[in-house]
């Protein structure tokens, strides 16, 4: 039995082991033990080369997300703001979202784009400003890798918008009919895609590489150890058994001396 576990356990370690079986049973099940041990080390080095590969997970999706991340939070010191935010003081999420300033002060929370956005890039800061006067600065002070980290949340929630007319208005048909035609010929994509700033797209001119971090090696580390440990332990044990051991052949030897000299026989032992 105790031949059968080691070969196992060397066979799990990508090792040999002096012992061959002799039955056709036993070695069936050897073979398909190391079939086994292939398969998991091959399945084990697929996973840490799948996560160095794969994309990033995002973590911050929602307003709530955002709220109790560790992030730093700033927005653009604009009136509109101020009275948003004001306004859903009872808002825990918007709250919390205020309070999460360095300093805790409306001087650190409410800054300027040319402050707010080169924290962005710096790594832990979220910052809220407008798209149209975000995208120039980001275009022209971010790199590559801090451009294609970049993810958005909308603060304000979309409302539809109404034209105010007098009830029962004559132009209430004309209006309609024009706005559906400027929405519909592209008239209005247009003026926004002339007015408004272009997105800033990720294009990388070499793939993104990461390197092996403690989270993906731990498991094998944690091997290990724990194998210098009972290595140590069983060392430990089998000294201390040799110890005692050794103890009792000089007792024995002792007895045996003790009652060769009763009897007057004196002997001599060869090693």
């Amino acid at each position: 039995m105790e031949s059968y576990c080691s070969f196992t356990l060397g066979a799990l370690c990508q090792q040999g082991c002096a012992f061959s079986p002799n039955g056709i049973s036993s070695r069936i099940s050897f073979i398909f033990i190391f079939i086994f041990t292939v398969l998991l080390y091959q399945y084990y080095s697929a996973s840490i080369v799948s996560i160095l590969i794969m994309t990033p997970a995002r973590f911050i999706k929602t307003l709530r997300d955002l709220a109790y991340s560790t992030l730093i939070l700033g927005c653009e010191d604009v009136l509109y703001n101020r009275d948003y935010i004001n306004k859903l003081v009872n808002d825990t999420v918007v709250n919390r979202l205020s309070k999460k300033s360095p300093y805790g002060t409306d001087a650190s929370f409410y800054v300027e784009p040319e402050v707010g956005l080169p924290k962005v890039a710096a790594g832990g800061y979220a910052y809220h400003v407008e798209l149209a006067t975000a995208y120039p600065i980001i275009s022209k002070t971010f790199d590559e890798d801090a451009i294609c980290s970049l993810d958005e949340i909308q603060l304000f929630q979309l409302q539809q918008m109404h034209q105010p007319l007098q009830k029962g208005s004559e132009f209430r048909e004309m209006l309609d009919y024009v706005l559906h035609r400027i929405d519909e010929s592209g008239l209005m994509y247009r003026q926004l895609k002339h007015w408004h700033a272009k997105k800033p797209e990720c294009i990388r001119s070499r793939p993104a590489t990461s390197s092996v971090s403690i989270e993906e090696f731990y498991p094998a580390l944690s091997m290990l150890l724990l194998g210098i440990l009972f290595s140590v332990f069983v060392f430990i044990v089998e000294h201390i058994m040799h110890v005692h051991q050794m103890k009792q052949q000089e007792q024995m030897m002792i007895q045996d001396l003790r009652i060769d000299k009763k009897h007057g026989l004196i002997t001599r032992v060869r090693h």
